[in-house]
């Protein structure tokens, strides 16, 4: 149990003011309640976040990736939940480090959890959608680095935001998505996994979204994007 896991993890904890009750007993959930478990994620979770200064994130960190518009929040689905827009096809690895993106995206989804905290009822926490526009994307914006890291993020991911995350929309799926998502997918629990929607066309988003909160060109089938 969680007095258990804290005594576990001893005074470490006295120094670390994001190891809230919330994300410790994530952990232990995430790992069935088994205390040793929990605090070996714990240790991978610390280590993390020393590799990449994740605890000291600044506006001026993350402003130059947030003026491209590769991602943001916009609207909400049907379920109340403030929806961040992934637009690859704005992004140019040569100009970004993998601290950079990891900073980034870090910021983005905390910024994503206030805003879904905001939205909930009384004693309730938020959730956040993601919709990932992958049309327009092409070779030169996929970053072997960060995909290099793809373990590392997913396990942050489901340490800190799994429950937070409602539902993840894709358009724009093609081969090269669903070979990435079978070496992904071993990664991900079964639960993350359910959450995955693929949509076959720009109106399927209004089954999700309703017409006003969906930006108007995302439901254009007449733009031409680049294939890849």
């Amino acid at each position: 149990d969680l007095i258990e896991y804290k005594n576990a993890l001893g005074s470490v904890l006295d120094d670390d003011p994001l190891a809230t009750d919330e994300v410790l007993i994530r952990m232990l959930r995430a790992r069935e309640g088994k205390v040793k478990d929990a605090v070996k994620m714990y240790g991978r979770w610390l280590k993390f976040r020393a590799e990449y200064d994740i605890d000291h994130i600044t506006q001026e960190d993350v402003q130059r990736l947030t003026d491209t518009r590769v991602a943001y929040f916009y609207g909400r689905d049907k379920g109340n939940r403030p929806a961040c827009t992934l637009q690859p096809r704005y992004y140019h690895r040569e100009e970004n480090t993998v601290t950079d993106v990891l900073k980034f995206a870090i910021h983005l989804v905390g910024k994503g959890v206030e805003l879904a905290d905001k939205c909930a009822g009384e004693g309730e926490e938020g959730q956040i959608c993601i919709l990932y526009d992958r049309r327009g994307m092409t070779r030169k914006n996929f970053d072997r680095r960060i995909f290099g890291l793809m373990k590392k993020m997913v396990d942050v991911v489901q340490i800190c935001y799994a429950e937070r995350l409602g539902k993840i929309y894709v358009i724009g799926t093609n081969w090269f998505f669903h070979m990435m998502y079978k070496l992904v997918s071993p990664l991900l629990s079964a639960k993350t996994r359910a959450k995955l929607v693929i949509l076959k066309e720009p109106d399927d988003l209004l089954f999700h979204f309703d017409k006003d909160q969906v930006e108007s060109f995302r439901l254009d089938k007449n733009i031409e994007y680049e294939e890849w």
